[in-house]
């Protein structure tokens, strides 16, 4: 019973853990071999300390904010992570624009933390899962789109361990099952075992809160800015964003009223189904759709903001729970775009000409694309 509850339990901020690689049956190593950028990341067949890595939940800072307490806290598919060696207290870092040494693909290193200053993201990366009938996960780092990726070419420079490398495209082997260490293990680290983990700690979104809204594909924030597109309505461009944070990445949400709801501050949450509207806080423009209009690529619907319009969206809970049906940080959920019945979703691609950030859509089949998390919230009832 105790073996069966240990699976059934989420993986916690600051676990112990080691990251298996089920096509080519290894273990993520820590080499302890320098280079040019950190340490060199492999890829070996047999457990030992240095195939011990910590998982650290990360939300990316904003000047004013605390940075939260994730004692604890259960991490979910969506979540972003920072990936911590054990043995050299070192992160795994995408280096933008440098190539892995055989296969020319990009290089995944270990480097300290925030050592390697570029953006921001190069180590924090997202947890996707591979797909819904696979026990196994994806982490792709938020700067460079890179998923961590090893493969049969090795490195003989560190034992003949398999190559680590950073992949743009996708294939199998991006497949990774985090897996708890044992409790040897974990008795000759001297590290104990969480038997309560702790709830994730929820903030309520009201009417009227502004929010940072977090893609759970992509890990990159809803953004607006005063640029705009160059095609179809010509209106001002959405797109998603990459770190650092910036006050574009901030929305006003609103719920819209019905002759149902009362007056009181439970009247103010915004629930499971709620309808609601998004304004930009910088451009004072609202999120919204023009009908028909499809993207430079015609296979999707765009999406925009403009200041004539007040359209509604739909807020659809993934997880709703038993206590409560309103919308929290930390819970997933769908926007849905009411006219169309189609999700605002996050396209792993350019959006235009105008700017090069990510592309948003409003897409007919949602999958984690169209998930979004609160990331912050500066609530006027607060």
């Amino acid at each position: 019973m105790q073996q069966e509850a240990e699976k059934q339990r989420l993986f916690l901020h600051q676990e112990f853990v080691t990251l298996f690689h089920p096509q080519q049956k290894v273990y993520l190593t820590d080499t302890n071999t320098e280079n040019k950028y950190g340490l060199i990341l492999s890829a070996q067949p047999d457990l030992s300390p240095n195939t011990i890595f910590i998982l650290e939940k990360y939300c990316p800072p904003f000047s004013m904010f605390k940075t939260p307490n994730y004692h604890n806290t259960p991490i979910i598919q969506g979540d972003l992570l920072r990936i911590k060696s054990f043995c050299s207290n070192y992160y795994v870092t995408s280096i933008p624009d440098a190539q892995s040494p055989v296969t020319k693909q990009g290089l995944m290193v270990l480097a300290k933390q925030n050592e390697v200053k570029y953006n921001g993201g190069e180590q924090v990366f997202v947890l996707q899962k591979i797909s819904n009938e696979s026990p196994y996960m994806r982490l792709v780092n938020t700067e460079t789109g890179c998923a961590l990726h090893t493969h049969s070419s090795k490195l003989k420079e560190v034992g003949n361990n398999n190559e680590v490398t950073g992949y743009k495209n996708r294939d199998d082997n991006d497949a990774w099952n985090i897996e708890w260490i044992s409790k040897e293990m974990r008795e000759g680290i001297h590290q104990q075992e969480v038997t309560e983990p702790l709830p994730r700690k929820c903030q309520t979104i009201r009417s009227s809160d502004s929010v940072i809204i977090r893609n759970g594909l992509t890990g990159g924030a809803l953004h607006s800015h005063s640029a705009h597109y160059k095609y179809g309505t010509k209106e001002q461009e959405v797109t998603w964003k990459i770190q650092p944070r910036d006050l574009n990445d901030w929305w006003v949400i609103y719920k819209m009223k019905n002759l149902s709801q009362g007056s009181g501050e439970s009247s103010q949450f915004i629930e499971n189904n709620s309808l609601v509207s998004f304004l930009h806080v910088q451009t004072k423009q609202m999120l919204t759709h023009s009908s028909g209009c499809k993207v430079k690529n015609g296979d999707y619907l765009q999406v925009c903001c403009s200041k004539k319009s007040n359209e509604e969206f739909k807020i659809e809970l993934i997880d709703i729970d038993e206590k409560s049906n309103n919308l929290t940080t930390e819970k997933p959920f769908r926007i849905v775009h009411i006219p169309t019945q189609q999700y605002l979703a996050a396209l792993e691609r350019p959006s235009s000409q105008s700017t090069f950030q990510g592309e948003m859509v409003l897409a007919s089949k949602f999958d984690w694309n169209a998930v979004w998390f609160i990331e912050y919230v500066d609530s006027i009832y607060a």
